[in-house]
């Protein structure tokens, strides 16, 4: 199994708003891609004064299942937060597997 992580710095101000959007919107959209057979979101612990983290776990089977989301899907859904909240969060992403 394979794990593909967005870890997300959200602004303070900003980040109950994008929870519920992230968890009503945003994952199920990425679920409905097909190529993922599950997912979590954890908030990480370490806390800023300005900002709130999380980590944002998708979990697919093979390699070409996350090739074929990164190819047809991931460049239009990666465009709605920042198009929602603009510079008020910033993502990077990893692929990770399980040992």
């Amino acid at each position: 199994m394979f794990i593909y992580n967005v870890i997300l710095t959200i602004d303070r101000q900003i980040h109950q708003d994008w929870l519920r959007w992230q968890t009503e919107v945003h994952m199920p959209n990425v679920m409905r891609t097909g190529m993922f057979t599950g997912n979590r979101i954890c908030r990480m612990l370490s806390e800023e004064e300005s900002t709130v983290g999380y980590s944002v776990e998708y979990y697919f089977r093979t390699m070409g299942d996350y090739e074929k989301y990164k190819n047809e899907f991931a460049s239009r859904l990666q465009k709605e937060p920042l198009e929602k909240f603009g510079d008020k969060i910033v993502a990077s992403r990893m692929l990770l597997e399980v040992i």
